[in-house]
């Protein structure tokens, strides 16, 4: 029920900065309007999880993973 929708400071893309650092995780359910934008946001989080940026540099579930099981840890020799 709440508003999701791109912000953009003096031109550039705040979300899509939050995704490329590695702060953030692209959600492109929610850019079915904007592909464009929805396949850089995904871009953008390919490489922060290749380069290991922000979150990316341990296990990280994504919220879906996370509501499914919110205490799942991973055995260690899964993780790269």
């Amino acid at each position: 029920g709440r508003t999701v929708a791109p912000i953009d400071v003096k031109g550039i893309d705040a979300g899509n900065s939050q995704v490329r650092l590695g702060q953030a995780l692209a959600a492109p359910e929610y850019l079915k309007t904007d592909p464009d934008r929805a396949e850089l946001y995904q871009q953008s989080e390919r490489l922060a999880r290749l380069n290991g940026l922000g979150m990316h540099d341990t296990f990280t579930p994504t919220p879906a993973e996370f509501r499914i099981d919110p205490k799942y840890v991973p055995d260690r020799a899964t993780i790269a």
